[in-house]
């Protein structure tokens, strides 16, 4: 019984992506992959597609009406909601799990577990500090702000020195993994039982590893990672880095990132050691530059 799952939100022009775990024997793995759809319509599309991989399957419709879930559709906190609801109902059959979306193609799935377990003892998540005078500073800032609706006062000016004033941004910078054990505390702070409260409290801007990964900063011991720290400048996090970044990270920081965007691996796979679980953003691969250095 696999003990670490990814959990897919997608919906259906999304499906096409699908075709990238079909290369998967998912008898091998040593996680599941879980589909998170909105409709039960949805699913009888899905099936059309012939998918010969037998994933887990999710519905929110079979435990909400279609009111509820249109507005989250409208409101655009679908993808969050989809993530937080699957984790809750798996909360106590994994130990580990991940919230991907579906642009991904696994590229290595030996010793996912080991590697999950090793992340989250290593307890560092890595960031950057967004130069107040970056055109990008105003949207991080209210990203990274809006998040932090869930803390009071106490917490929330703790979260101002640990996150630079709320300037380092994380996300994507790594596999959004979640410790299991933590997940119900997490869900019962920031109110996530009462989903009906929940949908009206959060916006768009509120992407749902950036208050998981305050919740553990602030009570698991986890360190949030500015790579400014150790010499390296990016206005940005570490999502779609070039490869020049990637090794700096590694040589710098001995931080090991378990994906990288689609078109850096794939253009460096022969020098790339077999870390990397799976590549993401298939539907713009490319590397952003952001000032690296």
């Amino acid at each position: 019984m696999n003990k670490i799952s990814f959990i897919i939100p997608v919906y259906p022009p999304h499906y096409h992506y699908l075709k990238n775990l079909e290369k998967l024997d998912c008898s091998k793995l040593d996680f599941d992959i879980i589909l998170v759809l909105s409709f039960k319509n949805d699913f009888i599309k899905l099936q059309t597609y012939n998918y010969k991989n037998n994933f887990k399957v999710i519905i929110l419709e079979d435990y909400f009406n279609m009111t509820f879930i249109q507005n989250l559709i409208n409101k655009r906190i679908i993808i969050t909601f989809k993530k937080y609801f699957a984790m809750n109902l798996v909360r106590k059959r994994y130990l580990y799990c991940a919230t991907v979306d579906s642009e991904i193609e696994f590229v290595n799935t030996t010793n996912v577990f080991d590697k999950f377990k090793t992340f989250c003892n290593n307890k560092k998540i890595i960031g950057s500090s967004i130069n107040t005078n970056d055109y990008r500073h105003k949207l991080i800032k209210d990203i990274n702000l809006t998040s932090s609706v869930f803390f009071k006062e106490k917490d929330y000016n703790k979260l101002i020195n640990i996150t630079n004033n709320f300037n380092i941004y994380f996300w994507f910078s790594d596999i959004p993994i979640y410790d299991m054990s933590y997940i119900e505390e997490f869900f019962e702070f920031i109110g996530f039982n009462d989903y009906n409260k929940f949908s009206e409290k959060i916006t768009w801007s509120i992407f749902d590893y950036i208050p998981y990964v305050y919740f553990i900063t602030l009570f698991k011991n986890y360190s949030l990672i500015n790579i400014k720290d150790y010499g390296l400048t990016r206005e940005w996090s570490l999502e779609s880095m070039p490869i020049q970044t990637y090794k700096k990270v590694i040589e710098k920081i001995n931080y090991r990132p378990l994906w990288l965007i689609y078109n850096v691996y794939n253009e460096n796979k022969d020098i790339i050691e077999n870390d990397i679980i799976l590549t993401y953003h298939l539907n713009d691969g490319r590397a952003v530059v952001v000032n690296d250095n």
